[in-house]
């Protein structure tokens, strides 16, 4: 039997295109469909002109190792999504997700004469491509690209009840479209052959909610980043601390904040991330925290240079990419089990539970009092570092892919 040829089904550009890509590369890719995928001919542009942000990030959307004749776009639907997410309430945009999931299915369905052997879609955008797959008996794999719905809600709630200031409660509407989501979910993962999760904590997560842990497969991700050269060392002064995502809930933003509120002068932080807290929240940001705000790719480098060490105590992800680049910039990482990280606790870093602001800080201080100790930990980052390339996750997804029987 000849190599599987999959057709990738995605919305947006996640992780810059890198499952098809690898599959490309692999020669197992059939052709990408996606919302939108910028043009040869308009590549260009967006260094030439000064453009909207919003223009110049749909302009980055491609990859140049994955030509554009294996790729067809939805461009009206894709500017049409863009326009609807932007313009959404906070109540509507679950509706807006919904829609866009089934929009995506329906256009993708009328191109199922290029599926190849198999299709390769992620969640709650893949529904329709997977009950049309089973029926012409191709091959569906399923990547979930966060722990289910049901858990991240169930998890949210809990933290909207002990910090209500922080967020705004889900509506009866955003209940609604969130139940919906939540059952598409699972309808997903009846119907495909294998589930790819980025960590053990999505896989444990979709077997708790009684879901078919038996199709599923735990493949860490990896990112495009050479590791630093040298590892870190400790600089007289605070420790400076580097958060990267949103500033808000899932990414337990709250417990950072106490963490330092507690630490005081011994630490500075800096939060890189969209914010989507209160401003009563962010009325109570400590004087030792910087909130930088969203920054685009290119500028991210600066923040991971100047920080001596990496914390994310995530409620709920897939596997945050986030600690990957912090990894390969020689930085430990303090993260906890539902962040998804390939860390090794005691070696590239601490893995604390989470709500545990004592751990965090415990970690923390044990960097303030032995300088030796971040480098040594820093080295071992970087050793990690060697697992987590793109190259690394693309010889574990074949294995995954290549592995599963139909």
């Amino acid at each position: 039997m000849g190599v599987r040829k999959f057709s990738v089904f995605q919305l947006g550009a996640r992780m810059h295109y890198a499952v098809p890509r690898i599959l490309h590369r692999s020669l197992a890719l059939e052709r990408l469909y996606t919302d939108f995928y910028a043009p040869d001919f308009i590549r260009g542009v967006s260094r030439l002109t000064s453009l909207p942000d919003p223009i110049k990030r749909g302009l980055g959307r491609f990859a140049a190792d994955l030509p554009s004749d294996h790729v067809k776009t939805f461009p009206g639907f894709g500017v049409a999504y863009a326009l609807k997410r932007r313009n959404s309430s906070q109540d509507a945009i679950g509706d807006v997700f919904l829609w866009a999931g089934r929009k995506f299915g329906e256009r993708a369905i009328a191109q199922r004469l290029r599926w190849g052997d198999g299709v390769y879609c992620f969640n709650r955008a893949a529904l329709e491509i997977l009950v049309c797959a089973r029926e012409a008996g191709k091959f569906t794999a399923l990547e979930q690209t966060i722990a289910p719905l049901a858990v991240e809600t169930d998890l949210i709630r809990q933290e909207r009840e002990m910090f209500p200031e922080w967020e705004r409660p889900e509506s009866s509407r955003c209940m609604k479209s969130t139940a919906e989501r939540c059952n598409r979910e699972r309808e997903e993962w009846g119907l495909a052959n294998l589930i790819l999760c980025g960590s053990s904590f999505v896989r444990d997560s979709i077997h708790g909610l009684g879901g078919p842990i038996s199709k599923c497969v735990v493949v860490p991700y990896g990112v495009d980043l050479q590791p630093a050269a040298i590892p870190k060392r400790r600089d007289a002064g605070p420790l400076k601390v580097l958060v990267v995502g949103a500033v808000g809930l899932r990414k337990g933003s709250p417990y950072v904040l106490e963490v330092a509120r507690r630490l005081g002068s011994a630490a500075s932080i800096r939060m890189v991330g969209a914010i989507s807290a209160s401003e009563k929240a962010l009325r109570s940001v400590p004087s030792n925290v910087r909130l930088v705000g969203a920054v685009p790719r290119h500028q991210i480098g600066e923040h991971y240079a100047w920080a001596d060490v990496f914390v994310l105590p995530s409620l709920c992800e897939g596997s945050a990419t986030a600690t990957y680049e912090a990894l390969a910039w020689g930085l430990p990482v303090i993260c906890t089990p539902n962040t998804g990280s390939t860390i090794t606790d005691g070696k590239s870093g601490s893995i604390v539970p989470i709500r545990d602001v004592e751990r965090i800080i415990a970690s923390l201080e044990q960097f303030i009092g032995h300088n030796n100790l971040l480098t040594e930990m820093s080295l071992e980052a970087l050793n990690a570092a060697s697992d987590i390339s793109v190259e690394r996750y693309g010889d574990r997804l074949i294995a995954a892919l290549g592995g599963a029987g139909a």
